[in-house]
């Protein structure tokens, strides 16, 4: 598990250059092959096959889910996984594995064993260029789903964005029937679903919901010339001056609203300017971070304060950290109240089905 916490992400959750996963090793990949086909073909759980799924038909329900990777077999490795756990709990709509940093030859090989692994046509690869440099890992998230949302596009109304080692625990819909989580939203009840104006994430602890704190928020980065209220403007908008939600913002605000993490999931009304307003902040963001910032994430979370854009932020979507704060955020009571032993009955049986009380994306 890769925690939520600031600083305890793992390579698992991004192109890590220069780490080699021994996953893949173990076996040959013709055995690997083999076991995952015929998994596949004894699974009883429905699957896209089974409800008529090819990706051209749409349904209300329905998400279109991307994640990004690149082309080391550590990532791709996780990409199957994702790929068979969304099979195996029937994941309505596309799913879009985004592989950045492959050489010609590689796009070949990965397109082909896609192929040989006879995944439902809805499960897609769309190849981009690299955009990890050596002082941050994050960057081809921000990037990788701007490319192609801007070259291929979303087949669906609603898009989110997952990480490359979430495992599918049930079904991701636009349904939010974790809203009872959310610890505040203003206006009352929270939305029933994801829908034009409504931008929902999964609480990460970095920075905590306290009321008593109200003073303003700080970025805690510094650039020659600019304050850190300047650093922060201009980070959010691209000039100093500029106009944006992240001037004064507060901590009250963070901590309720805004300190999120994937799964990001909008409408693509909000999705058409959260790419560019996205990817355009981690251009700043990372021009004055330091090796190791997480700045896929605050750049997310500055895009959508910088719009004055609340996130509805929930608990319900996914486990990752069994230690507090973290822990108190996620759904890790309903794991704690099973007496199923791992060894008798594997995870994959005995949470699969209408778990609506249980984290979706074990992370």
């Amino acid at each position: 598990a890769s925690g939520g916490q600031p600083g305890s992400r793992s390579c698992a959750e991004a192109e890590c250059p220069g780490q080699e996963s021994s996953l893949l090793q173990v076996h040959s990949a013709a055995a690997k092959d083999q076991v995952l086909l015929q998994t596949k073909q004894q699974a009883t759980p429905a699957t896209p096959q089974s409800l008529g799924g090819q990706a051209e038909t749409s349904g209300p329900g329905e998400v279109h889910c991307v994640f990004t990777t690149d082309c080391r077999p550590f990532n791709l490795w996780q990409a199957e996984l994702l790929f068979f756990s969304a099979l195996q709990v029937g994941q309505p709509g596309p799913i879009t594995q985004i592989v950045s940093g492959c050489s010609e030859e590689k796009v070949r090989e990965v397109s082909q064993r896609h192929q040989k692994l006879e995944w439902p046509n809805h499960f897609k690869q769309h190849f981009v260029e690299r955009f990890n440099d050596k002082k941050s890992i994050w960057l081809s998230k921000p990037y990788g789903v701007k490319s192609w949302y801007r070259s291929a596009g979303p087949e669906r109304d609603v898009v989110a964005v997952l990480d490359p080692d979430f495992v599918f625990m049930r079904p991701l819909t636009p349904e939010l029937d974790g809203r009872g989580t959310a610890i505040a939203w203003p206006g009352g009840d929270a939305p029933q679903r994801v829908k034009p104006g409504v931008v929902v994430a999964q609480r990460y602890s970095l920075v905590y919901p306290d009321d008593r704190q109200t003073g303003p928020w700080q970025l805690r980065l510094t650039a020659k010339g600019m304050d850190n209220a300047a650093l922060l403007t201009y980070v959010c908008s691209g000039s100093a001056t500029g106009t944006s939600g992240c001037t004064n913002v507060t901590k009250h605000e963070m901590g309720f609203y805004q300190s999120t993490g994937v799964p990001y999931i909008a409408h693509r009304d909000d999705w058409d300017w959260l790419v560019d307003d996205w990817a355009d902040i981690t251009v700043r963001l990372h021009e004055h971070s330091h090796r190791g910032f997480l700045v896929d994430m605050w750049s997310w979370i500055l895009a959508n304060v910088h719009r004055k854009q609340k996130q509805l932020v929930l608990h319900n979507f996914m486990i990752s950290d069994v230690e507090p704060p973290q822990y108190n955020y996620e759904a890790w009571s309903v794991v704690d109240a099973r007496a199923d032993d791992a060894c008798d009955a594997p995870s994959i049986e005995a949470f699969l089905g209408n778990q609506t009380k249980a984290a979706g994306l074990p992370h």
